[in-house]
């Protein structure tokens, strides 16, 4: 993983985007688009963005809990990248 907070930063944004990794509350996959003032307007409702700008949907939304959506990552990366389940 990059030392880079930034470079970690546009990653964690990519993963969600594209579905990678879901979040609590706006659906995601990388063949259909969402428009970014929807995705945003969920910052006001997570506990983890309030007063930062550093975190942002729909990333933000996203913990380790909900785990990857092993699919997307499949269809995208290969099924040598999908990690064994749990």
């Amino acid at each position: 993983m990059p030392k880079n907070k930034y470079v970690r930063r546009g990653i964690l944004n990519s993963l969600a985007v594209t579905g990678v990794i879901p979040n609590l509350f706006v659906q995601t996959h990388f063949s259909t688009w969402t428009e970014f003032e929807y995705m945003a307007s969920y910052e006001d409702k997570l506990p983890n963005t309030k007063g930062r700008s550093d975190m942002e949907m729909p990333w933000a939304a996203w913990n380790g809990e909900l785990k990857i959506n092993r699919d997307v990552t499949k269809e995208l990366f290969g099924e040598e990248y999908v990690p064994k389940e749990d």
